[in-house]
């Protein structure tokens, strides 16, 4: 087997199944998210742990909205250096860090926002 593989069957059966599509199963693309505050409140360091994918993408941008309007002018400093990024996820926030603005599906308005991305390690 070359792909990922998941347990199938009832609790306690040991039956694995090859995930022939390549999608990341649930399970393992729940995201583990650390925000810590600058004391002088100068940048929120927003640190991502797990698989970071287009359909999780607005739980990320949820974290940063909820930073970026925390205290206006604030740095989001987005750590994803122990995370795993999909191509079309990083490309999106890349445009997110170029534009200063968070995407208008993130919230009802548009968010201004002084964002960096701490890209993740290359496997």
């Amino acid at each position: 087997m070359t792909g990922p593989r998941v347990a199938a069957g009832w609790p306690g059966r040991h039956c694995v199944r090859e995930l022939r599509s390549g999608a990341v199963p649930a399970a393992r693309s729940k995201l583990k998210v650390m925000v810590r505050l600058d004391v002088d409140m100068a940048a929120a360091h927003i640190r991502i742990r797990g698989t970071v994918t287009e359909r999780n993408l607005g739980a990320v941008y949820a974290v940063v909205r909820r930073a970026c309007t925390f205290a206006g002018g604030m740095a989001v400093v987005l750590d994803l250096r122990q995370a795993v990024v999909g191509a079309v996820p990083m490309a999106d926030l890349h445009s997110a860090r170029r534009t200063g603005q968070l995407p208008p599906a993130t919230g009802p308005a548009s968010v201004p926002c002084r964002l960096e991305v701490l890209e993740p390690a290359a496997a």
